[in-house]
Parts: structure tokens; sequence; C-alpha cells
């Protein structure tokens, strides 16, 4: 009987909440909020759908781009975070840098929406931060390397194989003017930037391929994307019978630069004239050419912002 009783009284409880719960639901159909949502046609649903999924696009991109590293700061003022990875002057950097910087390791604190570094917003590292770029074998071992350095008439702002059987190398000292000082060098870390396959595998520069020899990563005969190569013969050829090559990865700076590794801007307008490609200086028997750094909205080259061109420039 005492089971009969606490049945009956539990139907009736499920019941009595289904009264309610439709009582509830009868009120909230005609509520102003829900006949407004009722009205709205599958296009304006259409609508807020692909909103949503923009804002939360957004949100991800910003949040992959402004990836801060935990526990490394800078030592200066606020001693804001450091935000890896960020690119400054055409390479990407994923731990501090000593580049431009006299030996001294430093970060970005802020980054624009593609990840490059925001001028005037960086610091000197703190002792928390993961150590920089260092050499682990060679002539000169647990050394900081030093950029940029100048070697062989080339200016390198990250660990280079070049002239090195594909193994990643840097200058430790540099003189005065920036050149590397013989014999001040060692291997780099693993934890080094510099020009590599998306695999992780060492460019060679360097390299000759059908008759036409490359210092950097070229989109020849591979349907635009850039490539190089990770063996060459004695003579630096590169034979698709003998070697093996790879796409290239972003670290690795490409196109038309200047000597200190920040990309040319073309077209660009100078005393009335647009230019898209680098200008030989007038007035003079040098061979040298130079391009601008940056333009107005208007496409008027920045008044100072050009540099001698490198390599990559037609």
């Amino acid at each position: 009987m005492t089971v009969y009783l606490a049945i009956g009284t539990m139907a009736s409880l499920v019941t009595g909440l289904q009264t309610r719960l439709s009582d509830h639901l009868r009120i909230v159909k005609y509520q102003p909020w829900f006949l407004f949502i009722g009205g709205l046609t599958k296009r304006t649903w259409a609508a807020v759908a692909l909103g949503s999924v923009a804002a939360v696009l957004i949100v991800s991109i910003l949040v992959l781009t402004n990836t801060t590293v935990t526990g490394c700061k800078v030592l200066e003022g606020a001693q804001e975070p450091c935000i890896f990875p960020f690119s400054y002057k055409g390479a990407l950097y994923t731990e501090c840098t000593t580049v431009d910087n006299n030996g001294t390791e430093w970060c970005s604190t802020k980054t624009d929406h593609k990840g490059v570094h925001t001028q005037g917003n960086w610091g000197n590292c703190g002792g928390d931060c993961a150590p920089g770029c260092r050499t682990v074998s060679g002539p000169v071992e647990d050394a900081l390397c030093v950029f940029p350095f100048t070697w062989q008439g080339k200016v390198y702002r990250e660990c280079t194989s070049s002239h090195n059987d594909g193994i990643m190398w840097c200058a430790t000292q540099t003189d005065w003017s920036g050149n590397y000082v013989d014999e001040k060098w060692g291997h780099c870390g693993e934890t080094c930037s510099g020009c590599g396959t998306e695999e992780g595998d060492s460019c060679i520069f360097p390299f000759t391929y059908q008759g036409t020899t490359y210092t950097e990563c070229t989109t020849q005969d591979n349907n635009g994307t850039l490539w190089c190569a990770l063996g060459t013969d004695t003579g630096g050829n590169w034979r698709s019978d003998l070697h093996t090559w790879g796409n290239c990865g972003a670290g690795c700076t490409v196109g038309c630069h200047t000597h200190s590794g920040v990309p040319c801007v073309f077209p660009f307008q100078h005393n009335g004239t647009q230019h898209r490609e680098c200008v030989r200086e007038e007035n003079t028997t040098s061979d040298l050419t130079w391009c601008a750094t940056d333009v107005l909205g208007s496409g008027e080259m920045v008044e100072g912002k050009w540099e001698y061109c490198a390599g990559g420039c037609s």
C-alpha cells in the first residue's frame, strides 16, 4: 500500500510540474522579445549566424597574434610582458633577440593584427625570459649571437647556413661598423631564428639551380611557392636526382628587400614619378639602387624612409 501511495504522489508532482511549465511557456509566447525573435526572417537569422562566426574569428586572430609568454617581461617601466611571435624587419622571432640592440636581448610588447612589431613598443628582456639565440658549438660556444652582422658584403639579421654545409651559424662579435670578426662565430642552437623549411630543415644558401644562383628562397618551378635547397654538390649546384628541397618557412627574408632586411614597398612615388622597382642613383656611376621602405596613403614615399636594395630585386 505504501508503494502505491508513493507512486501516486510522484505522478501528481509530475502532472503539476507539466501544468506549471505549460503555463509559463504560454506566458513567454506573448512576451515582446519572443514575438520579435519569432518574426525574424531566415535571411536575418543567417546574417546573425554569419556575424557570430565573424566575431569568433576576429577574437581568435587577435588572441593568436598577441600570444604572450608567461613570465617573460621587459625590465623597464611597467615591466610589460613580451609578445611572441613577433615580426621585425621581415624576420619572425619566437623569443628575445639581440638584433639592432648592441648585443642586448629585447622583445616586442605590442604587435599589429598581422603580428608585426609596433614601433616604440619594446624593452630589454628580463631574467625570467628563455635564453635568446646562442651558439652551441663551433669556434665560439655558448655565446649570444650578434645581429645584424655583415659577412662577405651581405647583411644577416638571423642565423644563416651560407657556406656552412647547411648548418646554421651566426657572428658572436662584430667591429664598429657591424662587420663579422674573423673566427668569432658559432653554430646556432635549435631555438634561433633562421631561414628553414616548413618541416624545420635548414636551407642552404647560396645554391645554383638551372644556371641561376640564389641567395634566398625562390618560387622558380614551384607554382608560386617559395622553396630552397637542402643539399648541393661541391660546386653549390642543386640537382633533383641527388639533392632534397623544401618549401620555405616563415623565418625567411624573401623578395625585394634592403641590406638591413626591410622589405621594399612598391609602387612608390618620389618627386612626381611612380616607381615599381629599385631606382638607380642619379648623377653617379655607381651600380647601387634604392627603394622606399614606407609610403603614405597616397603612395608618396615618406621622407627619409629609403634604403639601398639588396637581394630579390630585379
